[in-house]
Formats: C-alpha cells, structure tokens, sequence
C-alpha cells in the first residue's frame, strides 16, 4: 500500500512477492499478483485506517502498520484467513499474537497458498 511517498506494510504478516510464483499439482500460479489483486478488490473506494507499528529496519521510507477495513476488520487477519500470508515470528513466537494460530489453521485447511509449493523466506514449503 502507498500514501504519496510513504509505502505501508502491513504489520505481523507477509506474503508473496509480487512476481512470485507457487507450484499446485505441478502448475504455477501468480500468488503475488493473486495476494495483490485480492487487496487490491478488498480495500478499493474505502478509507482504510492505519496504525503505525514502526518502521521497516531495511526499508527506507516503509511503515509497518496495522490496517483495517471501515467495518473494522483486520486487514492482515484476513489475509491470513484466506491463506494469503503468513505470521511473522521473532523468537519463536508471532509478532501478533492472534496471527498464529490463524495461519495454523489456513495452513491445516489447506488455503490458499498453503495447498501449494512455493518460497517461504529461504525454504521451499510442500503441503
């Protein structure tokens, strides 16, 4: 997400990069543009409020922010249900609390990315 000249990420997730590829059945399929098109859908013509977390240690000019819809609704939450992120951990605990066991549970339903092969940070994950 973009303000003017400030880039958002939201805060205690992440996703695919826009140009990534996951591999299901031996097909690949755009799950960047895919996580990209669905925020894109789910945020268009509305306001969305932002909650600024910090900053991004390695990215100059990035808020990490935590991001609802008008009706309150956790952006990155969502996401998460849907199987289009993951939590992100320090310490071997989410940054978010409620967002572990979110993605455990996508993760054992087999959503979204977690039906598919692709690049978790540096491993490749396999359902």
């Amino acid at each position: 997400m973009v303000d003017g000249t400030l880039d958002y990420q939201l805060y205690g997730i992440q996703t695919c990069a826009a140009s990534q590829v996951a591999h299901l059945n031996g097909v690949a399929w755009p799950c960047g543009a895919v996580a990209t098109g669905w925020l894109t859908q789910l945020t268009l013509g509305y306001r969305i409020e932002c909650l600024e977390e910090g900053r991004a240690p390695d990215q100059y000019a990035t808020i990490l922010a935590r991001c609802f819809l008008p009706t309150g609704e956790d952006i990155a939450r969502l996401a998460l249900e849907e199987g289009l992120a993951w939590a992100v951990y320090e310490d071997g605990e989410p940054v978010v609390r409620e967002y572990g066991p979110l993605e455990q549970e996508a993760k054992g339903q087999k959503r979204g990315l977690w039906s598919s092969n692709f690049m978790l940070g540096n491993q490749l994950y396999r359902p």
